[in-house]
């Protein structure tokens, strides 16, 4: 994984999140208030959207802007994910309602039997593609770098280099409602299906330091299941919780923002998943410091 650039002393880690990917805008803010040096960032889907264009125009209010124009644009609402974060609106209705209505709605049952994603190819390029700096990897003006997963090999793959639209897609292209992505050939799918923080690709650059924002939330949810759909996202927050903790034991330091009560699909709560990341971030402050040794004697003086 070579980048053609010097080895990063400390490794800003992003993980994935969907619209709790908002919380990752407050901890580079306050990363920016404090100035706390980061030397490359990596990215896990969402966070490869933030990272991405957070490495090009290193200013969190642009991130911000620029990705609250992408959850208003009517490319996005037009698709299931837009569809879901405006029926969590409507708090008269049950988690089950308003999946069936965007179930019949977006024609969910003939998609699930013919097509690869609820999303079209031509839908997500739509949304998203506009949205992410068209230059490659390598041009950014912070060292960036994304995880996908090869969906025939079962293997992540971390990209240094190559075009970024093409690669950031492919890390945020969440199975069954985002289509994989074709890159050097290869097909692509999240890359927080194996590596939901991109710990295990920032270890392999093998920096000073790491630095991980953990969007999954304190533990599973514990509600009584009741249906199909409840056994379904059980299933897959006990498979997260039980890979973030593996993985949280191989990087140095974990920003773990406080995200309980807030749904990871309502693009709705952007400004407070921003509060809660900044105010997670914040309260590392002195930790990180420490850890960077921001404030020893030779670097206060130089």
């Amino acid at each position: 994984m070579k980048t053609g650039r010097k080895k990063p002393q400390t490794i800003l880690t992003l993980g994935s999140g969907a619209a709790r990917g908002f919380a990752h805008i407050g901890v580079l803010r306050c990363f920016e208030m404090e100035k706390i040096p980061v030397d490359m960032i990596l990215g896990v889907s969402m966070g490869a959207i933030v990272g991405s264009i957070y490495s090009v125009v290193p200013e969190s209010d642009f991130v911000e802007k620029r990705l609250k124009k992408l959850i208003m644009a009517e490319a996005f609402l037009e698709t299931p994910i837009g569809q879901w974060t405006t029926m969590l609106n409507d708090q008269k209705k049950t988690i089950v309602k308003r999946f069936n209505k965007i179930f019949f709605q977006t024609e969910m049952l003939g998609k699930m039997a013919t097509k690869k994603s609820l999303v079209s190819q031509e839908e997500y390029e739509n949304f998203l593609s506009p949205f992410i700096p068209g230059i490659n990897i390598e041009e950014s003006r912070i060292p960036f770098g994304a995880v996908a997963v090869d969906i025939d090999r079962g293997e992540a793959r971390t990209f240094l280099r190559g075009p970024m639209k093409n690669i950031v897609m492919a890390s945020a292209a969440m199975p069954f409602m985002l289509p994989p992505q074709s890159v050097d050939g290869k097909k692509y799918v999240d890359g927080g299906v194996l590596d939901k923080m991109g710990i295990d690709a920032a270890r392999e650059l093998n920096p000073r330091n790491i630095i991980t924002v953990d969007l999954s939330g304190n533990d599973f949810n514990t509600d009584p299941i009741l249906n199909s759909i409840d056994v379904l996202i059980r299933t897959v927050d006990i498979e997260s919780y039980h890979i973030r903790r593996s993985q949280c034991g191989k990087t140095d330091m974990v920003i773990l923002p406080d995200l309980s009560g807030l749904h990871w699909a309502d693009y709705n709560a952007h400004d407070e998943f921003l509060r809660r990341g900044y105010d997670a971030a914040c309260e590392k402050i002195p930790e990180i410091r420490k850890r960077l040794k921001l404030d020893s004697f030779w670097r206060r003086f130089f």
